[in-house]
């Protein structure tokens, strides 16, 4: 059965970002599906009526087919969005036989209808609820799929203004996830539109081992560098590394190292280890290294003899520490042998980032008592570090672990993982102790402010639960709800705040523009918070602000809630960050221009498109103005 195409999540069921979206955990059989089973997904008849046409009794035999074990079998043929958006809507029964979480939520990485994908996002006012940031991530999502129909209708609504010169710099991530997926057709149609192709594109392809992408980048002018081996080496790429030895001339040993460490495993480590210091040239694969420079290289021919027995330089401590690091959190089966090969071939000390490395590992205990049997000594900064490391990923297990061996200074990891909504490891931190309620409490106050930053609206519930409402009185907590472009957590500061804090002011609105979402604004606007910029602003109004960005429907937006054109400098702040789009439009809704003015001023500061269009048009406004019309817009 061929792949449907792609959706992303309705925020209603479960955003990209959520902790709660898991790829599914097991490979869908690609065995053909049973010749019974394609009848009854394939047949125009209902079953009854299938049954009918076998010689059956459909009142009497229908039930006992459409049984929730069968549903079960069928789903376990199909990719999991058409179970969700498909299987489980048939009836009643099929609903309730796929009940999992598995099944009642979109994923976003995986093939859905084009015609689902368009019904949730092409509807207008589809993405008001969007942050800038996820905005960009949809497309992004979108773009690993196969499905150009989907990008498509994502790039029509999403309101961008792909021309705009600082929001392409963050479009070039769009090319990288369908480099990343393997996708040319995908690549090729955002190319063929004229969006950003870089370097980060090509690494991203080395990183996933997708050969064809990788050489049609380099024939749009993408530049193989070090990072691009180094990406291919960190996923065990060794398919693709001989040509990336061709194209690139020499690398440095560490970073060479640190990222073979972490993808490859031991056997594809000696061989790599064997090209690259064969004394036959032909032998190396294209591969040079860079020799690492020392205090003694100027020393006396004496000392050469001793120096070629030792094949390895001397390493600094943070390199010895990314490449041990590297090899104890290597997702290969094999690194311990890693870790033993780094101490007999490279001379690497056993005191350098083993345990900092395995603590983000699932199997992170087993790992740490492999590293206590074999030597490696136990540091504080070692344990910091750990504990830090396991809580900010999310790793419960390694957590209890460091916790149990007396930590309590966990401010850092703590602050991170409430950014990254790691919920279960904050709550552990409370249980234990490590996590204050008082409200007054620093460090309780930074995982708050992160928590709001980061968007969790969850992390916040329980904080607002174990520490009262005191914790959202923070100053400028409301500011940073804005930002992060949250009507939900704006509401849960406001509603528990006050005084300064929880005031909707200019800055907080201003915020509120930065982050891209309309739903924030509107909330705000709806509420009478001052709709301009902060006094603290000079010349940068919310529109240059939405400008800079080329979020035009953030611009639009600012236009229904009656936000001010704050005079004609609005116009002339986007000179250097410009597009013809906005600029036009900016034009054509009314915005204060001095066209006497603006061009033999700002003549070098426009794009060359964007000074043709503004000639013309001032010709036209002075034209209007010697005839007795107005220069300026309305400022309405």
């Amino acid at each position: 059965m061929q792949r449907q195409e792609h959706v992303l999540v309705d925020q209603s069921v479960r955003l990209a970002t959520s902790s709660s979206v898991h790829p599914s955990s097991s490979n869908h059989d690609p065995s053909p599906l049973q010749p019974s089973v394609v009848v009854v997904l394939n047949n125009d008849k209902q079953p009854g009526e299938v049954l009918n046409a076998a010689g059956g009794s459909a009142q009497g035999n229908a039930s006992r087919i459409w049984i929730p074990d069968i549903i079960q079998c069928i789903a376990r043929f199909l990719p999991p969005n058409e179970v969700s958006c498909g299987l489980r809507l048939v009836d009643k029964t099929a609903a309730s036989a796929l009940r999992g979480p598995e099944h009642t939520g979109v994923l976003v990485w995986e093939p859905v209808p084009h015609d689902i994908f368009a019904q949730r996002w092409g509807a207008p006012g589809a993405m008001r609820s969007l942050n800038l940031e996820q905005r960009l991530q949809l497309l992004c999502l979108t773009a690993r799929t196969c499905s150009v129909a989907n990008l498509e209708v994502a790039v029509e609504n999403v309101g961008f203004d792909t021309e705009s010169p600082v929001l392409r710099s963050r479009l070039e991530k769009v090319m990288t996830s369908a480099a990343a997926a393997g996708h040319l057709h995908v690549c090729e149609w955002l190319h063929q539109r004229r969006w950003p192709t870089e370097d980060s594109a090509l690494d991203a392809a080395a990183e996933a081992g997708h050969l064809h992408v990788c050489k049609w980048l380099e024939d749009k002018h993408c530049c193989v560098s070090e990072t691009t081996v180094y990406a291919a080496l960190s996923e065990g790429r060794t398919e693709i590394l001989d040509w990336l030895g061709r194209c690139f001339d020499s690398l440095n040993l560490a970073g060479f190292l640190a990222a073979a460490m972490w993808g490859c495993d031991l056997e594809t480590l000696k061989q790599l280890h064997e090209e690259v210091f064969s004394d036959d040239e032909q032998d190396t694969g294209g591969w040079r290294m860079r020799r690492v420079e020392t205090e003694d290289e100027d020393e006396e021919d004496g000392n050469e003899d001793e120096e070629e027995e030792k094949p390895y330089f001397d390493f600094k401590y943070g390199e010895m520490w990314a490449i041990t690091s590297n090899a104890a959190g290597s997702p290969t089966a094999d690194w311990q042998a890693k870790l033993e090969w780094i101490q007999k071939v490279l001379r690497i000390p056993k005191d350098a980032g083993a345990y900092t490395g395995a603590a983000g590992r699932p199997d992170a205990i087993a790992r740490f008592t492999w590293l206590q049997q074999q030597g490696y000594p136990l540091y504080r900064d070692d344990e910091v570090a750990g504990l830090a490391e396991a809580v900010s990923t999310g790793n419960i297990a390694a957590a209890e672990y460091w916790l149990d061996q007396g930590l309590t200074a966990v401010s850092w990891g703590a602050s991170l993982a409430a950014e990254r909504g790691h919920l279960e490891a904050l709550q552990l931190l409370h249980a234990r102790g490590c996590l204050a309620t008082d409200a007054s409490n620093k460090v309780l106050r930074d995982v708050m402010r992160c928590a709001v930053e980061g968007g969790r609206v969850a992390v916040v519930e329980w904080l607002v639960q174990v520490a009262g409402l005191d914790v959202l009185r923070s100053p400028h907590l409301l500011e940073r709800a804005a930002g992060a472009g949250s009507a939900v957590l704006m509401r849960m500061v406001h509603e528990a705040g006050e005084g300064e804090g929880a005031a909707l002011t200019a800055d907080v609105f201003y915020q509120a523009v930065i982050s891209g979402c309309e739903e924030a604004v509107e909330w705000l606007a709806e509420r009478g918070c001052p709709v301009v910029a902060p006094r603290q602003v000079i010349h940068c109004t919310p529109y240059v602000v939405a400008a800079r960005q080329g979020d035009m429907a953030m611009l639009r937006c600012l236009r229904r809630v009656g936000c001010p054109w704050q005079g004609s400098e609005t116009f002339t702040c986007v000179r250097y960050d410009s597009s013809l789009p906005i600029v036009r439009w900016m034009v054509e809704e009314g915005c204060p221009v001095d066209w006497a003015a603006v061009l033999p001023t700002y003549t070098f500061g426009w794009p060359g498109e964007v000074e043709k269009w503004l000639l013309k048009r001032r010709r036209q406004e002075l034209k209007r103005a010697k005839e007795g019309g107005l220069v300026e817009g309305d400022g309405k």
